[in-house]
């Protein structure tokens, strides 16, 4: 991908100029993930990297864009401890981000399914300054016009903002 930065428009500003000028500068910016099954109980492993560029040089100023790698695992418990089940599953996943422009943080997850039809999902967000817990549920079914789909959470914000709910509604046909 490439994501517009900065783009001199009308030759070098003149910062001590009253007049007003558009600064922009076009550079490419590559964005690159994987996820690899390891094929032991179902354990899989990610990577992504966003912001990867070189060096940004405009007019005096020279600066990096946030490059943030992110490395995560997840599996499935039942499985994982050599016990599956058909009709129950928990997923696990854990993920650290480290951003260049900041300490590192660590998100951990977890997702309860009974059938396919019913979901209980939670997880924690650790360094974090405003979300750290969250929660939520899911219901699926199906009928013979499609499959519907319910889901809810809700991230306390540590008293900054108003705790968030988040309501979707997804059908399929």
């Amino acid at each position: 991908g490439s994501h517009t930065v900065f783009r001199v428009v009308e030759g070098l500003p003149d910062y001590e100029s009253p007049y007003q000028y558009e600064a922009k500068k076009d550079i490419p910016v590559f964005d690159y993930g994987t996820i690899y099954n390891t094929g032991f109980r179902e354990i899989y492993l990610s990577l992504y990297i966003r912001n990867f560029t070189p060096e940004v040089k405009y007019i005096r100023e020279q600066f990096d864009l946030p490059l943030t790698f992110n490395i995560g695992v997840s599996s499935e418990i039942f499985t994982l401890i050599g016990q599956p089940k058909e009709d129950q599953s928990i997923a696990l996943s854990i993920e650290s981000v480290n951003p260049r422009d900041w300490s590192e943080r660590m998100r951990i997850g977890l997702e309860y399914n009974f059938n396919n039809l019913f979901y209980l999902r939670t997880g924690y967000k650790f360094d974090y300054s405003v979300e750290n817990f969250t929660a939520g549920i899911g219901l699926n079914w199906n009928s013979d016009f499609g499959n519907m789909r319910f889901d809810y959470g809700y991230k306390p914000t540590n008293g900054v903002f108003n705790n968030v709910h988040v309501f979707s509604l997804n059908y399929q046909f």
